[in-house]
């Protein structure tokens, strides 16, 4: 869903991906710090370090980095600062935060049904809104989640109604539904990764393979979603 190259964006819209930049390093600081893995009082300035480490590599060869990169790339760089800092007995941009990612998977697919007959559109929508959702913020207790339900949903279901920076949803259909129509093979690759909004991810791709008569013709690769995760969503 964020294919998209930063310089085909807006000033106004890019702005907001600054503060999900801050918004994830801190996040995955602090849930280090909860697990006794880092101090928690170094969370700020391993923070601010992260920070200007990355505006460092935005700024690199005459600011190419933050031309061309996109909101997929993004993260692993944001992933992949966290391990230089701490090192990768800490943290691996690899696995991430295997045990929170965990329950959040167990929590979506818990839900998932209530997902499953909206249309190819909505789920995509609901796949965009759940990837900044952060939904292992409010993954504890089953009371905690039970509290926190409307704030979740309401984040998941913000790109359903509302319209989306860069849209190329029903392109994306209509070439898919051209390409069946006339016999031509059609092949999808998606970026994945190890978090819970995969599992909306993995809804729409169904959905649009549902709308295809000849299904022979179409190949789909699923990259960087491991093993382990996928199963539990089997």
């Amino acid at each position: 869903m964020n294919p998209f190259l930063w310089k085909d964006c807006s000033p106004s819209k890019l702005a907001v991906n600054f503060t999900y930049n801050t918004n994830a390093i801190f996040r995955i600081l602090s849930n280090l710090a909860d697990q006794n893995l880092i101090p928690k009082t170094k969370v700020t300035n391993l923070l601010d370090r992260a920070c200007l480490l990355l505006c460092q590599i935005y700024k690199f060869h005459n600011n190419s980095i933050i031309k061309h990169i996109n909101n997929n790339i993004n993260m692993y760089i944001i992933s992949k600062i966290i391990e230089t800092l701490l090192g990768q007995e800490i943290y691996s941009a690899e696995y991430q935060e295997p045990v929170i990612t965990a329950r959040s998977l167990e929590h979506t697919l818990k839900t998932v049904d209530n997902y499953a007959r909206l249309s190819t559109l909505q789920l995509m929508a609901i796949s965009l809104g759940s990837g900044v959702a952060f939904i292992e913020e409010y993954i504890g207790t089953e009371e905690q989640i039970r509290a926190d339900k409307i704030l979740i949903e309401e984040r998941i279901f913000a790109y359903v109604e509302n319209p989306i920076a860069i849209d190329h949803r029903n392109k994306l259909i209509n070439r898919v539904k051209t390409s069946d129509s006339m016999g031509v093979p059609i092949t999808m690759c998606t970026i994945l990764d190890d978090t819970a909004e995969t599992v909306y991810d993995l809804l729409w791709i169904s959905s649009v393979q549902m709308l295809v008569e000849q299904k022979q013709l179409v190949t789909m690769h699923l990259v960087g979603f491991s093993a382990t995760m996928f199963s539990k969503c089997l």
